[in-house]
């Protein structure tokens, strides 16, 4: 078996360990000493940076549960490698299974804390994922480059199978690829180096790529990450954004000699793009030029950050209008799931509208866009289509599931026992329940008034359901709760605290709860159609799943329109480690 098949899928699960190996600490610092940003073109079109290492408090707390993790990664790569010998003996392939089984063996024993400290990776070392124009690069820090060395000469022993190695002046790589793309793999000024090139390259491009020649401006000089930290307070810690526009511009007019050779490679030719088109591509990048992201925090507690999707800023204006104002929106509030939406329906409309007069002013004349354009015609459509005036009155929802008993996820079996509530904001409630009693005397005679007093809801479709039930309403809220305690929670609910600015979307849980039911849902029944190998390799994602459960506590993610552009932020608390 060739090496370069060798080396595939394995190698992802490294990355589990070394991708949290570097993302920890609580440092917002504006300046950033990380000398790994040198090799970084200024220009780089994506990065993700972690320039900060993990805090000893951190790494001693997460230190068990990360190898309790990995070791049942090990085993999920043995059942893989069990599953190559299969195969391969029912093909009678026998000459080439302890190749496969040598190389995923040798792998899988780095899928540890121990594993990889032994093979020079620190926990807690530095790294740095970024594009030297298109072509993405991975460093990381080394402990013992000498030790990095010996860890691929044992994986390389244990496959039976050198890799390829190639000579640039003093410096030497190994490769995985064939005639058309190649992964790079060397060790170079304390640093493990990974990068991904055109087989084409001749040594002053592959010296550029790998960093042994230096870009003329870099990273670390141009102080973006810094400016990023500042003006989204995030850490160094993990810290990188995704350039839109650079990104076109590399496929539109390769600036380097480094992506004109990746797109000649790939048998794309930008000369054959329009001028009209180029320009119609870029206004669009231009829409959303860069995504950010990073964490604004991580310790013991909890860990959270986000992403920030730059908008151009008529656009950014136009969407923080489309948001509302909802009870509880956007705060956690217990229980087992939360979520709700809000919106502006007049806004919405008008911004769906403004961007309908702006591509009829100024149509698409590019071909990549026809559709696009063309959707233009039902989109007026859409607008022409009458809506109920209530409608835009609505506010949004915020739902709360506060308990689940008696639920069985993987047999399907219902909950004996459902305590919940729910809130529908609008701007006139009692006109929307004015319009309920129309249809129904039940409701009428239950007597709602918008005084946010409970009221109980004794109708049939509802005792059907649950013993207890209450509603309650004030001048812009409607609320429901059924279950233990309705009449105390339907108030609470309705009264619950409003966030500014108000999400678009808002869902909190219980993280450990969520990865349970995840776990619970992972239970084949062996029969004919699954064979053994299936049934461990679902234990060992069953395990995993319960070990996260052990974890993690709450969990929340949430969608804002900001000034700078579309914000999602997410959050997560972590059990006593």
């Amino acid at each position: 078996m060739k090496a370069n098949h060798l080396w595939r899928g394995p190698l992802a699960a490294i990355f589990l360990l070394l991708t949290f190996s570097a993302c920890s600490g609580d440092d917002k610092a504006q300046a950033v000493d990380a000398d790994h940003l040198r090799y970084v073109p200024a220009d780089t079109p994506y990065v993700l940076a972690m320039n900060e290492r993990l805090d000893d408090e951190i790494l001693d707390a997460f230190e068990p549960h990360v190898d309790e993790i990995l070791a049942e990664y090990r085993a999920l790569l043995s059942n893989i490698a069990a599953s190559a010998r299969a195969e391969a003996e029912a093909a009678d392939d026998g000459a080439e299974i302890d190749q496969i089984v040598g190389g995923i063996d040798a792998l899988t024993s780095l899928l540890s804390v121990d594993g990889m400290e032994e093979a020079g990776f620190a926990f807690g070392s530095r790294m740095v994922f970024y594009g030297n124009g298109l072509l993405p690069v991975l460093r990381i820090e080394l402990s013992d480059p000498a030790l990095f060395e010996k860890a691929i000469e044992r994986i390389e022993e244990q496959a039976g199978e050198a890799l390829p190695v190639a000579q640039l002046g003093e410096a030497s790589y190994r490769y995985i690829g064939d005639d058309e793309a190649r992964i790079l793999i060397g060790s170079f000024d304390g640093y493990a180096v990974f990068a991904l090139a055109p087989s084409t390259f001749d040594d002053g491009q592959l010296r550029r790529l790998l960093g042994l020649e230096l870009p003329a401006s870099n990273l670390s000089d141009t102080k973006t990450l810094g400016s990023l930290a500042t003006k989204y307070d995030y850490t160094q810690h993990y810290i990188g954004f995704v350039d839109t526009i650079k990104i076109v511009d590399s496929l539109l007019e390769p600036g380097n000699d480094l992506d004109a050779a990746l797109l000649a490679g790939a048998d794309f030719d930008p000369a054959t793009i329009s001028p009209v088109c180029k320009a119609e591509i870029r206004s669009v990048a231009a829409i959303a030029p860069r995504v950010v992201f990073g964490y604004d925090h991580v310790g013991l507690d909890a860990f959270s950050g986000g992403a920030v999707v730059e908008l151009r800023s008529d656009i950014a204006q136009a969407l923080k209008g489309i948001s509302n104002v909802v009870p509880g929106l956007g705060h956690d509030q217990g229980g087992v799931l939360s979520f709700g939406a809000s919106v502006n329906f007049k806004a919405l409309r008008e911004f769906y509208a403004a961007r309908l007069d702006a591509m009829e002013a100024d149509p698409y004349e590019c071909e990549y866009f026809a559709e696009l354009q063309a959707g233009t015609v039902k989109g007026r459509e859409i607008l022409a289509q009458p809506i109920p005036p209530v409608a835009y009155g609505v506010r949004g929802f915020n739902a709360v599931l506060e308990s689940l008993d008696g639920f069985d996820f993987a047999s399907g079996r219902p909950p004996e026992k459902v305590d919940a509530s729910f809130v529908l904001a609008m701007d006139d409630a009692s006109a929307l329940v004015a319009m309920g009693m129309m249809f129904s005397p039940e409701l009428a005679a239950l007597n709602l008034q918008p005084d946010g007093k409970p009221v109980e809801l004794a109708l049939p479709q509802v005792s059907a359901v649950a013993q207890e039930a209450y509603a309650a309403m004030d001048d812009t809220a409607l609320a429901v709760a059924v279950g233990a305690g309705a009449e105390q929670r339907v108030a609470k609910v309705l009264t619950a605290p409003e966030s500014s600015p108000s999400p678009v979307f808002a869902m909190t849980m219980d993280a450990g709860e969520y990865y349970r039911l995840i776990a619970e849902s992972m239970t084949m029944t062996p029969d004919e159609d699954v064979d053994e190998l299936a049934l461990e390799t679902q234990a060992v994602a069953r395990r995993i799943m319960l070990k996260l459960a052990d974890i993690y506590d709450r969990m929340s993610v949430e969608l804002r329109f900001v000034d700078e552009g579309a914000e999602i932020r997410s959050r997560v608390t972590l059990k006593d480690l």
